[in-house]
């Protein structure tokens, strides 16, 4: 039980650093394309109408993307970069 709660308080004190955290702008493009990537492959999987909708946007978010895509990049919805956003942060703080 201790163990238990000493990782909660861990798991709390890491998700404020996340909060805190932000990654600059080339790195938030590179966030977004694995997220589209991500995005990509669960959706092939499931063959969800719904998971489309809510993992997946028609737009182009940065010039960067639209270079490297020539149309065949999947474009992750807001909520799904921000969801791979902060696993690269969590990556970043526990590795450092």
């Amino acid at each position: 039980k201790k163990d238990a709660e000493e990782l909660k308080a861990a798991l709390l004190l890491l998700q404020n650093e996340i909060e805190e955290y932000n990654l600059c702008g080339s790195s938030k493009e590179v966030v977004i394309h694995v997220a589209g990537y991500i995005t990509k492959k669960i959706i092939s999987k499931f063959k969800c109408s719904l998971c489309q909708e809510v993992l997946q946007t028609n737009k182009i978010s940065s010039p960067y993307i639209g270079i490297l895509s020539r149309g065949g990049l999947t474009e992750p919805s807001e909520n799904m970069a921000e969801y791979v956003c902060s696993l690269f942060c969590t990556l970043d703080i526990i590795c450092q």
